[in-house]
């Protein structure tokens, strides 16, 4: 049995023998059985060991589980750090276990350090990516299916609008039934966007995915071209090896080769654009 199962199986006995036995474990587990007792149970006991190893005052008891999850957030990023200093490259097991503590320490260093202010400020910046993320989500969903949707010629830029429209009076409605002062100005604004973008950037987008697709199926047949060419000079390149010496038929093949290469560099320039 390796050393890591045997530390787990260790740890495993040891949380069921404090879990069964104490007075507080036993008198959640068997007054709540059930998963509420249960996690009640392990609530009461890691809550005083994240406290201590996380530091903070009274107001932080609500804030442990978000602290545990920057421990847990940090840690890893100061793991994935070490990996790229040139001395912690050696894959052996004691390495590892060493990043490992080192990224455990600074984790602890930066979590206990901090307090309810720099704690709310971090928390209101996911609060921000979530709502930002959340809240364009919807967008990002119906454009694609707008543009999934309207691929029928000559009449695609007019149903696309249509659609836009569409979506812009509906949230007009929410907007005007809604009795949550906070809503009004998030549906306004949407549906105000959306006949912005319908009527004034529809088109220039469409036009710049059009002209991307052109232009990465041009790529794509320009690396098809070079392709061949590579496999011209290989071809012509066997021949002169199978045929040494300075004969008429040489020279016209080295000549081949180097108008070949000069059509690859020309080629290469173009796809790089």
């Amino acid at each position: 049995m390796s050393v890591r199962k045997i530390f787990g199986l260790v740890f495993v006995l040891a949380f069921g023998l404090v879990l069964f036995s104490g007075n507080v474990g036993a008198q959640y587990f068997y007054s709540n059985w059930g998963v509420e007792g249960f996690i009640q149970s392990a609530v009461d006991i890691l809550e005083p060991i994240l406290r201590a190893l996380f530091g903070g005052q009274s107001w932080d008891d609500y804030l442990l589980f978000e602290k545990l999850l920057l421990f847990v957030l940090i840690g890893v990023i100061a793991y994935l750090a070490l990996d790229r200093i040139p001395i912690f490259n050696d894959q052996s097991k004691s390495l590892k276990h060493l990043k490992r503590l080192i990224a455990v320490i600074v984790a602890l260093l930066g979590i206990r350090n901090l307090d309810y202010v720099w704690l709310n400020t971090i928390f209101i910046q996911y609060q921000v990516l979530f709502i930002a993320i959340a809240g364009i989500f919807p967008f990002v969903i119906y454009w694609f299916f707008v543009y999934s949707f309207c691929g029928c010629e000559p009449f695609e830029g007019a149903l696309r609008k249509i659609m836009w429209i569409f979506f812009a009076i509906i949230y007009f409605g929410l907007w005007l039934t809604t009795d949550l002062e906070a809503h009004t100005s998030v549906y306004l604004w949407t549906a105000l966007v959306a006949l912005a973008y319908a009527f004034f950037l529809d088109a220039a987008v469409n036009r710049w995915l059009r002209l991307q697709k052109v232009r990465r199926d041009h790529g794509n047949a320009t690396w098809d071209r070079i392709d061949t060419i590579d496999r011209h000079i290989e071809t012509l390149q066997d021949r002169i090896n199978r045929h040494p010496g300075l004969s008429p038929s040489v020279r016209r093949w080295e000549g081949l080769i180097r108008e070949l290469e000069k059509q690859r560099d020309r080629l290469s320039k173009d796809a790089s654009y």
